[in-house]
C-alpha cells in the first residue's frame, strides 16, 4: 500500500491510497500489474481533525489548574492529570485503572459521595454538580476540597475537577 497526494485541475488536493497485485501466467511469470487507487481524502481529513481535537482536549485536561479525573461507573479512576497526581501523592501509573475514587475519601463522607455517584448515573440533575468535600492523600493527610462533577455525554463515565482549598480555609 502506498499513499500520495494528487492535485486536481481545479487545485484541490486529494489523498490517494494505492493497492497493486501482479498477474502471473501459468508458469509464474509476471505478465502485468493490476492496481486500484482509492480516494481516502475524507478519511485522511477526519484523522487529522481527530488528532487535532484529541491534542486540544488532552491539553485542556492536563492544564486546567485543577486535579481532574475521569471516573468509570464502577468508581475506577481511568484517567487523571498531573494536578491529580500532585494532590493525591500517587503517580498516574499507580492510579489509572487501579484505584477507585472511594480510596481518597474519608469514611464519614463516603456514603454521601457514593449516593451522588449513583444518582448522577440515573439522573444527572439529581446529584449536586458542585460541593465541598474532604480527600485523603497518600500520606494520610485530610485535605479540604471543592469538587465539580459532570457526566460525559453518551457514557456512564463522569469527569471530576477538584480544587484543594485547605490553605484558603
Amino acid at each position: 500500500v502506498r499513499e500520495n497526494r494528487i492535485r486536481t485541475r481545479d487545485g484541490e488536493v486529494l489523498q490517494f491510497e494505492w493497492h497493486g497485485w501482479p498477474c502471473e501466467d501459468e508458469t509464474g511469470e509476471v505478465e502485468c500489474l493490476v492496481g486500484i487507487g482509492l480516494d481516502v481524502t475524507g478519511r485522511a481529513r477526519a484523522e487529522q481533525a481527530l488528532s487535532e481535537t484529541e491534542g486540544l482536549y488532552r491539553t485542556l485536561f492536563e492544564n486546567t489548574g485543577a486535579a481532574t479525573a475521569v471516573i468509570e461507573e464502577d468508581t475506577t479512576l481511568s484517567l487523571v492529570n498531573s494536578e491529580f497526581e500532585a494532590l493525591s501523592g500517587w503517580t498516574r501509573d499507580e492510579i489509572e485503572g487501579r484505584k477507585s475514587w472511594t480510596e481518597f475519601v474519608p469514611p464519614e463522607e463516603l456514603g454521601r459521595m457514593l449516593a451522588y455517584h449513583r444518582q448522577r448515573r440515573i439522573d444527572p440533575a439529581a446529584a449536586p454538580r458542585n460541593y465541598a468535600c474532604r480527600l485523603i492523600n497518600r500520606r494520610g493527610e485530610v485535605r479540604e476540597a471543592y469538587a465539580t462533577v459532570a457526566m460525559i455525554p453518551g457514557t456512564t463515565r463522569s469527569v471530576i475537577s477538584v480544587l484543594d482549598i485547605t490553605d484558603h480555609k
